[in-house]
Formats: structure tokens, C-alpha cells, sequence
């Protein structure tokens, strides 16, 4: 991942496990770098879930993803079983584009025909050429 681009994880899960509603559970973890993020107990269908993973200045910094099934010692219900699916990391930089259906005109009044927008930490800037 580029250095200071954050980047979002989504994937799909789903549980067929143990979950009481009073704290014993079966569950799927999900963990960033050895800490839980998100869990999910019970029997929950396909659900797409999302985390994001915050930009840092050093490109070489390593994240570390990992799910695991973990059981309690109470029993078991449902399939007791896990599934992790369709796993995408992509950066959430902002790309340039062109917008559709916005007229812009220069000082003068005149209509402005082509350029660039971009989008940078929640500001516009606009760049054009004139020929």
C-alpha cells in the first residue's frame, strides 16, 4: 500500500455456530494486527463487511489480517463451521475525473469545455488548459 493512502478491506462472511446471547459463544474473529475488530456469532448468513486500514507514512509498514473460528467450552450448535469469502484490499485514494452535467465559466463568462477535477483530503481543485 502507497505510503499515507489509507485502504479498505471487504469481504464476505457468514456463521453457523453456538451463541446464547449471553456471552457463549462460538465466533469468527477478525483480527488487524492481532487485535479484534470484528466478530460475528450465531447463525448469520452472507454479510459483506468492510475495514478500514488507516494510511501510514512508511510504505514498508505491514498490516496483518487474520480470521479465526474460535470455540468456547460450552458446546456447539448450528454447522459450527465459518466462511470467509471474496477478500479485497484496495487503496481509497481519489482519483481524477471529469464531471458530467456541471458547466463552469471562466472570468470572462465563457463556458470552460474541458479539465480535470481532483479531490484531495476534502478539497476540490480544478485544473484547466486553454488552448
Amino acid at each position: 500500500m502507497p505510503a499515507g493512502e489509507d485502504a479498505i478491506v471487504e469481504f464476505l462472511w457468514k456463521v453457523s455456530s453456538e451463541d446464547d446471547g449471553q456471552g457463549k459463544a462460538d465466533q469468527l474473529v477478525l483480527y488487524l494486527n492481532d487485535e479484534v475488530q470484528k466478530t460475528i456469532a450465531g447463525e448469520i448468513d452472507w454479510t459483506e463487511e468492510y475495514l478500514l486500514l488507516p494510511g501510514v507514512e512508511d510504505a514498508s509498514t505491514d498490516y496483518t489480517l487474520r480470521w479465526s473460528y474460535e470455540k468456547d467450552a460450552s458446546g456447539a450448535n448450528g454447522s459450527d463451521f465459518a466462511w470467509v469469502d471474496q477478500i479485497l484490499v484496495r487503496t481509497l485514494s481519489q482519483p481524477d475525473f471529469v464531471p458530467a452535467g456541471i458547466a463552469l465559466t471562466n472570468s470572462q463568462g465563457g463556458i470552460i469545455e474541458s479539465g480535470v477535477f481532483h479531490i484531495d483530503e476534502d478539497k476540490l481543485s480544478v485544473n484547466y488548459t486553454f488552448a
